[in-house]
């Protein structure tokens, strides 16, 4: 599924966005930790390998760290940094498959954009809101969010649901967006021609 079949019949894309790259920070951090992690262990198993030795029956194995050491260490070693390398390679995918996007309607006739969320890599989920549904709009931001222009816009809409888009780049122009406070943007390959200075 792609954001562009979402729009609705009669609008345009203005507006389209992934969340703030800073969010893969956190989950490339886990991975590699585990990955330096696992690396660690069999470091510090490799000092200790004349008391294992008992433990198990040596594996022989392409890396001399590894030679003399229980296959169960090696085996479970590599589980962890083959985790850290998923948790790295899924918190990507996760980023690269979420999409915000604001539309505008292609003839001055029509009034009223539309907020479209798209998000999930093998099953993708998506909400289309009519901006004129949100009764209350908010920003969130911590001060890394300030620090790398990005926040949580949370909105209440009209069937009282509270929502939230995480870690939106540009997170005020994209707030003043959607109450139609700043002129959507043309298609220069900005994601934000009217950002705020």
């Amino acid at each position: 599924m792609h954001i562009e079949e979402l729009v609705p019949a009669g609008h345009q894309l203005q507006v389209c966005c992934h969340p703030h790259p800073w969010v893969l920070v956190g989950t490339t951090a886990q991975g590699l930790g585990l990955i330096l992690g696992s690396s660690l262990l069999l470091l510090i198993l490799r000092g200790l390998q004349p008391s294992l030795t008992t433990l198990g029956t040596a594996v022989p194995t392409l890396t001399p760290l590894l030679v003399g050491l229980p296959w169960i260490f090696v085996v479970g070693a590599g589980c962890v940094a083959l985790s850290g390398l998923l948790r790295i390679l899924v918190g990507w995918a996760q980023w690269r498959r979420t999409w915000y996007a604001l539309t505008q309607p292609c003839s001055t006739d029509s009034r009223g954009g539309y907020l479209i969320q798209l998000w999930g890599v093998i099953s993708p989920d998506w909400q289309v809101l009519p901006l004129a549904q949100i009764n209350w709009l908010t920003i969130q931001r911590s001060w890394l969010g300030t620090l790398g222009d990005y926040g949580t816009l949370e909105l209440l809409t009209g069937n009282d649901q509270v929502q939230q888009l995480r870690a939106v780049p540009q997170v005020r122009s994209f707030y003043r967006l959607c109450l139609g406070e700043l002129p959507y943007p043309s298609s220069d390959g900005s994601p934000f021609a009217g950002r705020e200075s």
